[in-house]
C-alpha cells in the first residue's frame, strides 16, 4: 500500500467514525420531547439554524413542511428523515 493510499484510508475511517457520531446525535433523545408538528421556530431550534435557513428550506418540494393560512409547519418525522437523506447524500460525496 502507498503513502497515499494509507492516508486516504485514515481519512476514509476518520470520516466514517465522525459520520456515525452525527447519526447518533440526530437519534439523541432530545427529539422524543418535540411535538410531532414543528413550527418553524421550534423546527430551527430543534436543528440548530436559523429562522432564516428553515423558511429558505420550506420552499423546496422536497422539504416536509406545509402552509396552514400564514403559518408554515414542519413534520419533525419527516425533517428527521429529510435529516438522514441529506447526511447520506454528503456521505456519497465523501
Amino acid at each position: 500500500m502507498s503513502f497515499e493510499e494509507t492516508i486516504r484510508q485514515i481519512v476514509r475511517e476518520e470520516n466514517e467514525e465522525f459520520l456515525q457520531k452525527v447519526k447518533d446525535a440526530l437519534n439523541y433523545s432530545q427529539s422524543d420531547s418535540m411535538p410531532d408538528v414543528l413550527t418553524v421556530q421550534e423546527a430551527a431550534e430543534y436543528l440548530r439554524m436559523g429562522k432564516s435557513k428553515m423558511y429558505e428550506l420550506s420552499q423546496h418540494h422536497d422539504f416536509p413542511s406545509w402552509r396552514e393560512g400564514r403559518r408554515v409547519l414542519i413534520s419533525k418525522k419527516g425533517l428527521d428523515q429529510y435529516q438522514r437523506e441529506k447526511l447520506s447524500e454528503k456521505e456519497v460525496v465523501m
